[in-house]
């Protein structure tokens, strides 16, 4: 697969942090958004325009057939939040960020990929930035920190992309542990023509997310730990807390389907792009 050039640099994320001029007014907004709170009903009504809910919920993170950074499987309680029910769009990459530097073009329905994990934050906090939220990821020159107390649109954690892949599931797959209705439910090697495909084609999982499974690899916002699972658990883990790359989930169309089983991980540089990894945003309200 193409690798290419980042579209941000940690340095121009770093931008977003600047104060920033409100159109009608003139005045810096500043780091954050200075519109008026929402109460809970308020948020949900307008994330749930962009995401899904993903119910409250307790699971076995890991698998026993998995490789060492797999295990020890753990359980994990995971508390109600918003996911995007497809990978983020060329088209909306495009109209969140300006530019879409997929390798893949020519359809904007298609993920966006040849994205870093920098890429990835600076399009949620755009986003957020758009919807009047709250910035998840606060940039102070090259130290980005991510402040899960806020709310708006971030990254999910590997706990909660695992839980929401698996869906109440316990098997291999969120299906099952049947091999042969992968074609039902992902693009991979065996069936992709060597591309990605437009979000939403194949069938949503029990939760209503599409493509959790292949078509294109998934940023999450861990650090990747090869121990993490001796330590991690409990109630909604954020990974560890330091950390030379980030975790990727899920499995691409250039993956065979072991590669697409819900606990598979992969480890990636997070300034690197390639034309095989994309993301989809988060979001939870804290009371």
């Amino acid at each position: 697969s193409d690798v290419s050039e980042p579209a941000f640099s940690p340095e121009s994320i770093s931008d977003l942090a600047a104060p920033r001029l409100n159109a009608s007014s003139g005045k810096p907004l500043g780091k954050q958004s200075l519109s008026i709170p929402l109460d809970e009903e308020a948020w949900k009504a307008l994330v749930s325009k962009k995401l899904v809910a993903i119910p409250s919920g307790t699971f076995k993170m890991g698998s026993e057939k998995g490789r060492k950074f797999e295990l020890p499987v753990h359980e994990v309680h995971i508390s109600e939040f918003y996911m995007m029910k497809c990978l983020v769009t060329q088209r909306e990459f495009e109209k969140i960020c300006g530019s879409n530097p997929a390798n893949f073009i020519g359809d904007a329905a298609r993920p966006v990929e040849s994205v870093s994990w920098f890429d990835a934050i600076a399009f949620c906090n755009r986003l957020s930035q758009q919807d009047g939220l709250e910035l998840v990821y606060e940039i102070q020159d090259d130290i980005i920190e991510t402040r899960f107390e806020r709310n708006g649109y971030r990254l999910p954690t590997e706990a909660e992309w695992e839980y929401a892949c698996r869906a109440g599931s316990a098997s291999d797959f969120f299906w099952g542990d049947n091999e042969k209705e992968v074609d039902l439910y992902a693009w991979y090697d065996g069936n992709s023509e060597d591309a990605p495909h437009a979000v939403g084609t194949k069938r949503k999982n029990p939760f209503g997310l599409y493509d959790m499974t292949g078509n294109i690899w998934e940023w999450t916002n861990d650090w990747f730990n090869d121990d993490y699972y001796s330590e991690s658990g409990g109630f909604d883990p954020t990974g560890p807390e330091f950390g030379e790359f980030r975790v990727l989930r899920g499995g691409c169309w250039f993956n065979g389907v072991s590669k697409l089983r819900s606990w598979c991980r992969l480890k990636r540089l997070p300034n690197l792009t390639d034309d095989v990894t994309g993301f989809r945003c988060v979001a939870r309200f804290r009371k």
